[in-house]
């Protein structure tokens, strides 16, 4: 699998590929697979704050830079399926390869419940369609638009507890004993 930009500069994400490859493939596999619903939403969405796949990078890089940091990433090490972060004064804290791969599936999903190309969305769809073909008025438009903005979260979580492709692929890649 090529290497994806978003992820490309990530030291957690690097860290973790050194680790567990298999898990970094999972990843590349639901951005590769979902990309396009995370594009239709900055499409469908251009007058609102980011919500696709530049929001994506910004928030690893904002994990990375200011959460937890770049000089503790760069000095972590792997103990086991842990990955120890060391602090300045001697401690340290954990996160598993597991947390670390559900974090970036997170960082990727969260938002995903304002794309016009999922299920849930069906009626944003459909008035985008309606729009671009004149028959309804951008007012029409802008409330739908707000009521999906309003409620993305809730869709965002059922797009991620029903979602049959991403449990395929969480089973492929995370509970693969082969």
């Amino acid at each position: 699998m090529s290497e994806i930009e978003i992820f490309k500069e990530s030291i957690l994400f690097n860290k973790l590929k050194e680790k567990a490859p298999k898990k970094t493939e999972l990843i590349e596999k639901v951005y590769d697979e979902f990309k396009r619903k995370l594009d239709a939403i900055e499409e469908a969405f251009p007058n609102y704050t980011e919500h696709g796949v530049n929001h994506c990078q910004s928030i690893i890089e904002i994990l990375e830079k200011c959460v937890i940091g770049e000089h503790i990433l760069n000095n972590s090490k792997w103990d086991g399926d842990t990955l120890r972060l060391y602090f300045e004064n001697g401690k340290y804290t954990c996160l598993t390869e597991y947390e670390i791969t559900l974090l970036f599936l997170g960082i990727l999903l969260h938002d995903i419940g304002m794309s016009p190309e999922i299920e849930a969305n069906k009626e944003l769809k459909e008035a985008l369609e309606k729009f671009e073909n004149r028959e309804i008025e951008k007012e029409e438009l802008e409330k739908i638009k707000e009521e999906v903005r309003r409620k993305h979260h809730k869709k965002s979580r059922k797009f991620v507890k029903n979602g049959s492709r991403l449990k395929e692929l969480i089973e492929e890649y995370l509970f693969d004993t082969g």
